[in-house]
């Protein structure tokens, strides 16, 4: 492999390293802390893991496609619901020149179409599991005292129409069912030193 290849490549893992940095637009309307786009996409790889298993397809096939699936995001931004309504974003120009020279080029573009056009069962399980990593996340900041969950019942009603594999349905509804609180009743009541009365000690 030549010099010019290999910093091609370091760019790109410096680049690609950038999802920790951007910031989801929503953040800038609600005013509180959110998950930037990495964070946003390990849990929404465990989700798709999850969704997979319980519909019957490739549970590392819908974490890999997860985690490309937001990726045209370090070039072009998260949009907001108001910014969509003016600008249109090219994720595919953006994400196949992020890639581009990349070895790893030709498979993750082959994942991010794959997302995209909702192929594949496991593409679809990552949709899911997109909505649902938003959904749950919306109940942490609940829990940290915003009531901004409580404004939007319709959206999240919508949401849930939206799914493709009933196991996001079951998940959404379980999410729903316990509340915001259920952050709370894993920390606190979780099986753990400090459940037990020993933390401390």
């Amino acid at each position: 492999m030549n010099a010019k290849t290999l910093k091609r490549i370091v760019d790109f893992f410096y680049e690609i390293g950038n999802a920790r940095k951007q910031q989801r637009r929503w953040e800038s309307k609600i005013g509180i802390p959110m998950a930037n786009v990495a964070e946003h996409t390990y849990r929404t790889a465990f989700l798709a893991m999850h969704l997979a298993a319980a519909e019957g397809a490739d549970p590392q096939r819908a974490a890999f496609i997860a985690l490309v699936h937001d990726t045209e995001e370090i070039r072009t931004g998260d949009l907001d619901p108001f910014q969509k309504m003016y600008v249109e974003a090219n994720g595919m120009k953006a994400i196949t020149d992020l890639f581009n020279g990349s070895p790893i080029a030709e498979t993750c573009l082959g994942a991010f179409t794959d997302y995209k056009k909702r192929q594949s069962l496991e593409a679809r399980c990552v949709k899911d599991a997109d909505i649902l990593d938003t959904v749950i996340e919306l109940h942490e900041i609940a829990a940290r005292g915003t009531h901004y969950l409580a404004l939007i019942p319709e959206q999240i009603a919508y949401k849930r129409k939206t799914y493709f594999t009933e196991s996001a349905r079951a998940l959404h509804d379980a999410i729903a069912a316990a509340g915001p609180d259920a952050i709370w009743d894993w920390f606190i009541k979780g099986e753990s030193t400090f459940s037990r009365g020993e933390y401390g000690k």
